[in-house]
């Protein structure tokens, strides 16, 4: 069915009206022949519209077709406002859905796109409950991203990787709430992830356990949680021109189970072949990316962190071709890589949605290279790595790249290196240089003088000197003879 045949129609709201049910009962939804599951709850569909910033929703007939229903722009389900499917998520529950779009997608007038695959938020409670999205994200790839919240901060987020949406995506999503350590499993196309939810700030479990087992909304009066399939995105409410199909949604009891184990992995590893690291050298860090299962993916995101009062970054080379959406310098200014010292970042990205990216073949692939100069009186800095995206089923990995100064500073003597006095004659001393690189450090100078002119003897004066990073150089020295 082309997007043209759905022109115009009204949203789909889906209303799950039945007895209630426990977590170890099923609800399976085919649209083979109509909207009602295998147990005898019906789907209802609505059309929802604005119009004069008034948000209004009509009861309309869904269009199925080839045993999915296709929700066109604007289009959703959403379950009853009745306790009508209680779920209880201090025992494992798993939703499933299968989904894809039928093109094209078309983001709005600001180059956004966000659509609700299933979620339980609403205009008025936004962030509160699950959120299931095909988002956009900055470079036009298609993120799978998932959301769990109490309504009162940003909310654990996990992207569960680039994908195709125009290809069919399953997805499982199975909450473990009653575990020690709550977390939610995910299956996308038969790659597993987890969402570990350790962290009381993103949300309080407790009060998202008892919300999503069909509690009320926390804002909202007399009206209990629901379900929302394919709805138009509630912060951006311009951005759902495109055609949602679903052929298979249910929820209940847990038949899948997860072992994480070690999830497969991208990563990157830096390295340089500069020997010189000190202030005002320059040199090339090359950035080299592999898989642990050597696969072909979609893509990935990259950020590489660092601080530009130590090091100089303003450029990228040997950037790699295959499927390149490109790259920029910018400021950290969301601290991704929770290092408040790297202020900037070079952000760059390679996209396939076919998933055979890189299309070299070698285990281990140049990403890119950083031609960068140390500046200041330098020390020593590390470049960051954090992912923008992953793809689908993997993690991110890399280690700091640390860039020590390991050169020992420069050093030598003023004027002669003997000198010859008589006895009684004044003696100034001519001193000595020492830098490192660019930065001058001949006020560190430490100098031993036992000179005494008025003995007769011969005399060593000592210079040496200590960088910042603990280099030491090679003590110099000045021969002084004292004669009658």
């Amino acid at each position: 069915m082309s997007n043209s045949l759905k022109t115009g129609l009204p949203i789909l709201s889906l209303a799950l009206l039945a007895a209630s049910f426990s977590a170890a009962d099923t609800t399976n939804f085919n649209f083979n022949e109509g909207t009602s599951s295998d147990n005898g709850r019906v789907l209802r569909a609505y059309l929802h519209s604005f119009e004069d910033d008034t948000s209004t929703s009509t009861v309309i007939q869904p269009w199925l077709s080839d045993g999915a229903v296709w929700l066109a722009s604007g289009e959703y389900l959403a379950s009853g406002q009745q306790r009508s499917l209680p779920l209880d998520f201090n025992q494992p529950v798993q939703f499933d859905i299968r989904f894809k779009y039928d093109g094209p997608i078309m983001p709005d007038v600001n180059g956004n796109f966000q659509r609700p695959v299933l979620t339980n938020s609403t205009s008025d409670n936004l962030g509160e409950g699950l959120d299931l999205s095909i988002v956009e994200d900055n470079y036009g790839a298609w993120v799978l991203r998932f959301k769990l919240g109490d309504g009162t901060s940003e909310g654990y987020i996990k992207d569960l990787g680039v994908v195709d949406p125009y290809s069919w995506q399953n997805v499982s999503i199975i909450f473990e709430m009653g575990l020690d350590t709550p977390q939610v499993d995910f299956i996308v196309n038969g790659i597993t992830d987890t969402l570990v939810l350790d962290d009381p700030g993103r949300g309080d479990i407790e009060y998202i356990t008892d919300f999503l087992s069909y509690n009320e909304y926390s804002r909202l009066t007399d009206n209990s949680v629901q379900y929302y399939v394919g709805g138009p995105s509630l912060e951006i409410l311009d951005s759902s021109s495109s055609t949602l199909i679903v052929d298979t949604l249910s929820m209940g009891e847990r038949s899948a189970y997860v072992d994480i184990g070690a999830p497969n992995v991208q990563s990157v590893t830096a390295f340089d072949s500069g020997k010189v690291r000190n202030s005002g050298a320059t040199l090339e860090v090359d950035v080299t990316y592999q898989t642990s299962d050597r696969a072909l993916v979609p893509g990935l995101g990259l950020r590489v962190h660092f601080d530009s009062s130590a090091l100089n970054v303003d450029k990228v080379a040997n950037y790699l071709g295959d499927s390149a959406m490109g790259f920029q310098i910018m400021e950290d200014t969301n601290d991704y890589d929770d290092t408040p010292s790297t202020d900037k970042y070079v952000l760059a990205a390679w996209l396939d949605t076919a998933g055979g990216w890189p299309s070299i073949e070698s285990p281990t692939v140049r990403l890119l290279s950083l031609p960068l100069t140390l500046q200041g009186c330098y020390t020593s800095s590390a470049l960051k790595f954090t992912a923008a995206s992953t793809a689908a089923g993997y993690t991110f990995e890399a280690d700091d790249y640390e860039l020590v100064d390991s050169v020992e500073p420069y050093l030598d003597i003023l004027g002669d290196h003997t000198v010859t006095l008589q006895v009684g004659d004044q003696y100034i001393d001519a001193g000595a240089y020492a830098n490192d690189g660019d930065c001058d450090l001949t006020s560190s100078i430490a100098t031993v003088n036992p000179v005494d002119v008025n003995t007769v003897g011969t005399y060593t004066i000592t210079y040496n000197v200590i960088d910042a990073s603990g280099n030491s150089a090679k003590p110099v020295t000045r021969t002084v003879t004292v004669t009658e």
